[in-house]
């Protein structure tokens, strides 16, 4: 078979659906089923409902969601309720995240009626509708909202299997159920409030005449419709979802101020309290997620202004609300809405770097609405690097424009704005410094602003590891870590599903959704074609179903579509080159949304190290990166920036940076056959025993390759477990990339290699040290190499399993968001300093994806295209001295940390030591001699020693609560 025989004419406009690839048809009829049928047909039914998985298989009559979740809430309702309602299922989400954050089910009219019955042009309606089913899955949890549940005029009229569902549950007599949603439940890091306030600016299908695209499924090849404005665009209705959420919490404040002794099983979030700070309303409004992001940060981050408006009414509502108010505490609480906020509110951080809600204002209006709800907030705050607000802003695009509106508008005094101009951080900055650096200078603001541009294929969404994918799981056996999921919650469709989907303030990026199929030449520029030969053959033979999978190793399986996918993946790269190495256009970077990875594919798939002679491919066919950086050198050897000093041509100086957690193996092999190596081997027969010698070379251009390509990797070296050590926890994979300058340093070869293998952290390590050695990795070793390589375009490997709550990486770096947004940025001055930001990112690894778009997979992908896209309109360039500065004060801040941590231990146990010493003292004052025998001690009977003093009972709960108390 010839690979060209393989399926590869496929360049139709990416038309994947987001919600085909995340939820699973039903084998059943909804018409015909009833409430017990759709409670024991899946494990988790009532995620299953709020997912909008119960119809979006066989559903002739158009039954929906939201519908099906109340027959189901009240068919609870007299057993106390859905004991499931706060339960996780196998992704580790709850109902209320699901119903939270799926995407809708369209269905149009032409479905439904045939096109002569229709009087006018085809309608589009919702079968599952989020916001319904999350106004039915709180409403239900306690009778109330009735509104919420009553159709508006301008709803779809329902269908007569609708009406019926619908008589039928209103007929019921049941009590209303007890058991409530929490809101406080945190999926994946994110309460719900948060997580809705982060799907904002999210593309959203809405019914409405069939104009353009009509749903998920239904995607226009016409690319000239891809042009259209925002405003044409319905987006997420975060001000909706969030409503709901609020008045259930205000609902439940005064149910419980109503009725101080709620039911202990109820599983409700309130208590005896439920005023001022300690309501349930300013508890949600104020509650953060795992990032520290507050509801109100998230909410001014994102410039949605009636959002914004909606929760500082809230917080003022819920402060108005006095405990021993009558009754008609709401009422109070609404004719006091307009009352100024309390400034500390606006001091508090929100978010990991302690930046205040000021910090994070991207336009005049946003400014307005904060200095309105609270006059007298505080200006000059300042986050955790001693920026103040105008720092924050005039480090972004749209900064000088807002800061002169705020100047220009009259609210601040002269004497503020003087002192907001003259501070400086910790870097000595003043706010203007950083618009010189960043080279947002207002003359510039009608030059045509640049974008990042994003790269994918809907074949990269059917290179399936597994069978098909269900909501909870694959059915009867566990999801391996890398699977389709991982690409469908980042690009998901054109209206709608993916985080990268989410409209961005103050920056932008354009959308290639057919990435080119690689030419073979520059495959075979890094792999051998008996490697290349073999995938495809494997993936030919795969039949059946398009999910049906072949395993090539253990770690790594194949579908029918997965040759084709990896071939469009590497060609995105090469793509992605093309686009930044335009001299006309307008993408100095790219990020390349793909899969299979492949930094873990050498020149003939697996590679092998003495620590793991086997090896396996490790999820990676094509080494996608080293594809496209031989591209590059191959192809532009005739641009000007592949022209050494005495204007000889050199080809292009390449440079890869892999922050994947695994060691890129693959690359490195690669790149070592830029050089010509032997590779022998001993033969061993029965009256023979020889030698077998292999000469390897791949050129990318010529045999000047090895002084013009850099390679740099950080990753994890050592045990999976350091208790247990490699002898018996084994290396972690793929155990090799030990720490080392290797050959760049060293006279004796040319190639240019650097590895830091990062170890695992040993225990009681300092919190927060782990990030700053690795930050320290880069600044004191790999940044400076780079600056002195001065490369003419720079790849990365960007992987994303270095994060802490990743799994896959055993306890490993340890990165957070910030510290890709962090590592990102300074890749980008680098380019900026050497060749005008060109940057190509490829996607690697990242597993944690459980909780979708406020996954860490999710979150931290978000950061790093983010600061592509700042970094894209930047002149910010590299420097080293600023590298220096970072890490001397991140140590000392860690440093002053853990002293006090290690003082306020010590204060602790010295108190406890007092408090147990007065106890005993307490105890022996009234216990007498203790009598003969009994349980006064360890007597050794007649003549014996004095017994001891019986010790008294300590209640260490107590104690601790005790010292609590006292501040200690």
């Amino acid at each position: 078979m010839s690979i060209s025989d393989s399926d590869s004419d496929d360049d139709s406009d990416f038309s994947g659906a987001f919600a085909s690839q995340t939820q699973s048809s039903t084998n059943l009829t909804l018409s015909t089923m009833t409430t017990n049928q759709i409670l024991s047909s899946s494990s988790h039914p009532l995620h299953d409902i709020c997912a909008g998985v119960a119809v979006a298989g066989q559903n002739p009559t158009y039954l929906t969601t939201h519908n099906i979740l109340k027959q189901v809430l009240q068919q609870a309702a007299p057993h106390g309720g859905d004991p499931n309602i706060n339960t996780s299922d196998a992704d580790g989400v709850t109902p209320l995240h699901l119903a939270i954050i799926s995407p809708p089910v369209v269905v149009t009219d032409s479905d439904m009626f045939d096109e002569e019955d229709m009087d006018s042009a085809p309608h589009t309606s919702y079968l599952h509708d989020p916001v319904k089913v999350l106004a039915v899955l709180l409403s239900l949890g306690h009778n109330a909202n009735a509104k919420a549940n009553k159709p508006s005029d301008t709803e779809t009229p329902q269908t007569e299997a609708e009406a019926e569902a619908e008589a039928e549950a209103s007929s019921s007599s049941s009590p209303p159920p007890v058991m409530c949603p929490s809101l406080f439940k945190k999926v994946d890091g994110s309460p719900p409030l948060c997580t809705a306030l982060s799907m904002d600016g999210m593309p959203w299908p809405t019914p409405g005449p069939r104009s353009t695209s009509l749903s998920l499924n239904l995607l226009s090849n016409n690319k000239d419709k891809d042009k259209d404005k925002d405003s044409k665009k319905v987006f997420y209705p975060t001000q909706k979802v969030v409503e709901l959420l609020i008045e259930e919490a205000a609902f439940r404040d005064e149910k419980t101020r109503a009725n101080p002794n709620p039911n202990p099983n109820s599983g409700s979030d309130s208590d005896s309290t439920n005023s001022g700070e300690n309501s349930l309303l300013y508890k949600i409004l104020t509650d953060p997620d795992t990032s520290q992001n507050t509801p109100l940060g998230l909410a001014v981050s994102s410039n949605s202004l009636p959002v914004i408006s909606l929760i500082l009414t809230s917080l003022k509502r819920s402060l108005a609300v006095n405990v021993n108010a009558n009754s008609n505490a709401n009422a109070n609480a609404n004719a006091n809405a307009n009352a100024p906020l309390n400034s500390s509110i606006f001091t508090k951080k929100a978010d990991r770097i302690g930046s205040k809600p000021l910090h994070l204002v991207r336009s005049y209006a946003s400014f307005e609405l904060l200095l309105n709800s609270c006059p007298g907030i505080d200006l000059l705050a300042v986050d955790y690097y001693g920026r103040n607000f105008f720092h924050a802003l005039l480090a972004t695009k749209i900064g000088p424009k807002v800061v002169g509106e705020i100047v220009s508008g009259g609210r601040v005094g002269e004497g503020v704005l003087q002192e907001l101009f003259n501070m400086e951080d910790v870097k000595g900055r003043k706010p203007r410094d950083e618009e010189k650096l960043k080279g947002y200078a207002k003359t510039n603001t009608n030059t045509k602003a640049k974008t990042t541009k994003i790269i994918t294929h809907e074949l990269c969404l059917k290179h399936h590891t597994c069978s098909e994918i269900r909501r909870d799981g694959v059915s009867d056996e566990q999801a391996p870590p890398e699977n389709v999921r991982r690409l469908a919650y980042l690009v998901g469709t054109r209206e709608g599903g993916g985080i990268l989907r989410r409209k961005k303030v103050d920056s932008s990026v354009e959308w290639e959704e057919t990435s080119r199929r690689v030419a073979m030449a520059d495959v075979l520029k890094v792999h051998d074609y008996g490697y290349i030969e073999r995938i495809a053959k494997i993936c030919k033979t795969v039949t059946g179903v398009e999910s049906t999978v072949a395993e090539i190793d253990p770690d790594t399986s194949v579908s029918r579509w997965t040759f084709e996918a990896a071939m469009r993946a590497a060609g995105a790269v090469c793509q992605a080159v093309d686009d930044v190495m335009d001299p006309n256009g307008v993408t100095p970077n790219a990020f390349c949304a793909v899969r299979p990875p492949g930094h873990h594919a050498g020149p003939n798939g697996i590679v092998t190290c003495r620590n793991d002679p086997q090896g396996s491919h490790g999820f990676c066919l094509l080494n996608n990166v080293a594809i496209g950086a031989a591209y590059a050198r191959s192809a532009y050897r005739h641009h000007e920036n592949g022209k050494g000093a005495s204007g000889r041509e050199r080809g292009m100086r390449i440079a890869i940076v892999d922050f994947d957690v695994h060691h890129g193996n693959g690359t490195e092999e690669i790149v070592r056959n830029l050089m010509p190596t032997v590779e022998k081997g001993v033969i061993n027969l029965p009256f023979v025993k020889g030698e077998l010698s292999t000469l390897h070379y791949r050129p990318w251009l010529d045999e000047s390759d090895c002084d013009n390509v850099l390679f740099t990797s950080t990753h994890g070296f050592g045990p999976r477990d350091l208790a247990m050590g490699t002898a018996r926890s084994g290396w972690f994979y793929p155990a090799s990339g030990e720490s080392g300058l290797s050959d760049k340093i060293n006279p004796d070869s040319d190639l240019q290699i650097i590895n830091c293998g990062l170890t695992l952290p040993p225990p009681n390590h300092p919190a927060g040290l782990q990030r700053v050695e690795m930050r320290d990795a880069y600044r004191k070793i790999i940044f400076p190499q780079i600056d002195e390589f001065s490369p003419d375009i720079i790849f990365i490997s960007a992987g994303f399993d270095a994060h802490k709550r990743d799994e896959m990486n055993f306890g490993y770096v340890g990165m957070i968001e910030e510290d890709y947004e962090w590592l990102t940025g300074n890749i980008v001055k680098l380019a900026n300093k050497h060749c005008s930001g060109r940057v190509v990112s490829v996607l690697e690894g990242g597993y944690k994806i459980h909780g979708g778009i406020v996954s860490p997979f999710c979150r931290s992908v978000d950061r790093h295209v983010n600061a592509l896209r700042v970094g894209a309109n930047s002149k910010e360039k590299y420097s080293g001295e600023e590298m220096a500065f970072e890490s001397t004060w991140e140590r000392g801040v860690v440093e002053e940390k853990e002293a006090k941590r290690v003082a306020k231990v010590e204060k602790k146990r010295k108190l406890l030591e007092a408090m147990l010493a007065a106890k005993e003292a307490e105890g022996g004052e009234g216990g007498g001699d203790g009598g003969d025998g009994g349980d006064g001690g360890d007597g050794e009977g007649e003549g014996g020693s004095p017994r001891k003093r019986r010790r008294a009972n300590v209640d260490y709960a107590a104690l601790d609560e005790e010292m609590r108390a006292k501040g200690q």
